[in-house]
């Protein structure tokens, strides 16, 4: 037997491909389920009263008003419940699935009532009132 057959046959030989390989796979899987539960993260992809409520949040949390302004339904809408500084805001009262209504709470400028509205694919914020 020549040198060339005996490192082919070493199992040893194999072990640097099958763990780059098996890290490859490892990777692609955790790509995979990143994607898959990734929430909406984006406006246009809202699809529930819930969707929109979770991204009035992080746009409040991130101080973010154009990023509130893309949740409306409208273009030249304003967002009253942003303000200058990140605030942590809370959402409660949820009701109903593509449609609905929800309160948020925005400590530092207070509580707000935000109707949602179907808009082709996409839930989205079709009027806000100031409670308090």
């Amino acid at each position: 037997m020549t040198e060339t057959e005996n490192e082919n046959d070493d199992p040893r030989s194999w072990l640097p491909i099958a763990l780059a390989g098996g890290v490859v796979a490892f990777a692609l899987l955790i790509a995979f389920f990143a994607y898959v539960t990734n929430d909406t993260g984006e406006p246009s992809k809202a699809s529930s009263v819930d969707d929109v409520a979770e991204l009035a949040i992080e746009a409040v949390d991130r101080a973010d008003a154009d990023f509130a302004r893309d949740l409306s339904c409208r273009d030249e809408a304003s967002a009253p419940y942003v303000g200058e500084t990140s605030a942590k805001a809370e959402k409660s009262a949820v009701e109903g699935e593509e449609t609905g209504s929800f309160r948020l709470t925005v400590p530092g400028i207070g509580e707000f009532e935000l109707t949602v509205e179907q808009d082709g694919d996409r839930s989205c914020v079709a009027g806000v009132i100031q409670i308090d």
